[in-house]
């Protein structure tokens, strides 16, 4: 699994596929194994980053049944958050709001720290989304010490870009780069800059490519608001560089995957040691 989120933040998804279609050999031991339920995920998120939600989607519904009728309800939980992400990326926000409402609940009701983290995340980029940036701001900060103590670096930069976008949400950000500075002193922006700035460091730490593209895109533009000319350009060449690597990962062919779940044994055995 950290492998897979290795290759997923990198963008290598050719990879990522094949390591999803590995775990789901090596965690089958059995018919009622969770093992596969970490593949069927990993499968669907593969889906999901390379441009597949209808796949994603009916993936996540097939592994909620699985673990309803296996009796796993800590997995149909994260099936279910990462139903409302694809619902979320996709743009369907209301039905994503919903599911993750639920799971938020039921969250709180297992006293599931790492399962509450994901759903507060997901929560407040919905009602970042909705236009509610009051609302996600609330409730990134009300859980903001739990994240930072028990959420993992990508969960982190994740908390620290929601609030920059929230604190830039409320703030006037200037409509084109002709190459006036605004020298701007809101307290808003530059509290951005700092949460952008934590933000990097985290990202770096797991090589997050496609999240670092939307932190310094966003840093570039404080930065200008602010008349941080060298903190700009740094950003901007920072972003480019980024982006210069997601293209050159983008490159290998991602194959189409069957549902692990129709594998026999002895196919899955072969599939172990693909790599």
């Amino acid at each position: 699994t950290v492998l897979m989120a290795r290759c997923l933040n990198r963008c290598e998804f050719h990879r990522a596929q094949t390591l999803a279609r590995q775990m789901g050999a090596m965690l089958y031991p059995r018919p009622d194994s969770a093992g596969l339920v970490v593949a069927e995920r990993a499968r669907a998120e593969v889906a999901l980053c390379t441009g597949n939600p209808v796949k994603a989607v009916s993936t996540l519904h097939a592994l909620k049944d699985a673990c309803d009728a296996r009796k796993l309800p800590l997995e149909a939980l994260m099936a279910q958050l990462s139903l409302a992400r694809v619902h979320a990326r996709v743009g369907a926000t209301g039905a994503a709001l919903s599911i993750a409402l639920s799971c938020m609940s039921l969250c709180e009701q297992l006293n599931m720290d790492s399962l509450l983290i994901m759903a507060t995340l997901l929560l407040g980029s919905l009602h970042l989304q909705r236009d509610h940036p009051d609302k996600a701001l609330s409730l990134i900060r009300a859980e903001f010490p739990l994240i930072l103590s028990s959420g993992t670096l990508e969960e982190r930069a994740q908390a620290h870009l929601l609030v920059a976008k929230c604190l830039m949400a409320g703030a006037t950000l200037p409509k084109d780069f002709s190459g006036r500075t605004g020298k701007t002193s809101d307290p808003a922006l530059s509290s951005a800059l700092l949460h952008l700035d934590k933000a990097i460091q985290a990202l770096t730490a797991v090589d997050g490519l496609e999240q670092m593209m939307q932190v310094f895109h966003l840093k570039s533009m404080v930065a200008h608001q602010l008349g941080l000319r060298a903190e700009r350009d740094i950003a901007a060449q920072e972003f480019l560089r980024v982006k210069q690597r997601m293209m050159a990962a983008a490159c290998r062919r991602v194959d189409n995957t069957s549902c692990l779940s129709q594998y026999n044994q002895p196919t899955l055995n072969s599939i172990a040691i693909e790599v």
